[in-house]
């Protein structure tokens, strides 16, 4: 807040700005610089309004995308799906009427997952057994 600092600040920065763009020319015409960057300097207490505009907009964009996300998955649940919908039709009186065939294919596991499971189990039975015996042995 101290305004000493800020115009010497501000004044460092127009002066690399300026140093910056010294040479720019639009066509056969030359600018001045200087007094282009004079007329966009930014007082502190603009920068700071405009910093948080900035930064509520941000936040604006995504706090309508989660809710308009939030009103697609509520639409979909309530008005799709309906009293029937997916969680509420999954009882257990449902369930109790699937034979175990239907309900393997449903949530059962994948052959080659069960294959490689019981390997597992197999092997972890044996290095049990193995580390028995090595017990056995050193006492």
């Amino acid at each position: 807040m101290n305004n000493y600092f800020a115009d010497n600040m501000s004044a460092i920065r127009q002066d690399r700005r300026v140093a910056r763009l010294d040479n720019f020319t639009i066509g056969s015409d030359t600018i001045n610089m200087k007094q282009a960057v004079e007329n966009l300097h930014l007082s502190n207490i603009d920068q700071v309004v405009f910093g948080i505009h900035d930064t509520l907009k941000a936040c604006y964009k995504v706090a309508l995308k989660c809710f308009t996300d939030n009103v697609v998955i509520q639409v979909s649940e309530r008005q799709i799906l309906g009293d029937g919908d997916a969680v509420k039709m999954l009882s257990p009186d449902l369930i109790g009427q699937y034979v175990d065939a239907k309900l393997t294919e449903i949530a059962g596991e994948i052959f080659a997952t069960a294959r490689k499971r019981n390997e597992l189990v197999g092997k972890a039975t044996r290095f049990g057994e193995a580390m028995k015996i090595a017990k056995q042995g050193v006492h």
